[in-house]
């Protein structure tokens, strides 16, 4: 089963599973004031600390550099957000 599952996805049940839970991580962290404890507990990790290493694997930065990347373009009444 998981070599039919490699060969129609290109990746393991268990990198696919990775991939899944990293891209919700990432909504959260992109669109959400949520701490990264929160953010690891709501895509099934139990402490930061592997959820940190697979996101920054998964997308070249940390959650923290991609968080005040995108606060970069928050605006409201033509005025910047701070980041928090």
């Amino acid at each position: 089963m998981e070599r039919r599952f490699k060969d129609a996805t290109g990746q393991s049940p268990s990198r696919y599973y990775r991939t899944l839970r990293m891209n919700a991580a990432r909504q959260m962290v992109l669109y959400s004031n949520d701490t990264m404890t929160q953010i690891g507990l709501a895509v099934g990790y139990a402490t930061t600390e592997p959820l940190l290493f697979h996101y920054r694997e998964e997308f070249g930065v940390t959650p923290q550099q991609d968080r005040k990347k995108i606060n970069l373009f928050r605006v409201e009444n033509n005025r910047s957000i701070p980041s928090i």
